[in-house]
């Protein structure tokens, strides 16, 4: 797993979707449970993940839900180390 993270690879996949229209993004929630919650709701949660991370108690990286335009959305089919 460390070579993924750090290392060099090749990916071979096939290109599920193409986005070039600025008004569409790829959700990074889609197909997961996450993804049956309201809008509303997730970004509740991130705002109170954010007074978490000003407090300076923990350390919350900054939470992106969607991918903008332009953007290729492809299907992983092998990972190469």
């Amino acid at each position: 797993m460390l070579d993924l993270v750090d290392g060099h690879f090749r990916i071979v996949g096939k290109v599920s979707r193409v986005l070039n229209e600025p008004s569409k993004s790829i959700s990074l929630l889609r197909n997961t449970p996450l993804d049956f919650i309201h809008s509303s709701i997730l970004e509740e949660m991130r705002q109170k993940f954010q007074l978490v991370n000003f407090s300076g108690q923990v350390n919350v990286p900054e939470i992106q839900l969607d991918i903008p335009a332009p953007v290729i959305q492809v299907i992983p089919i092998a990972i190469f180390a």
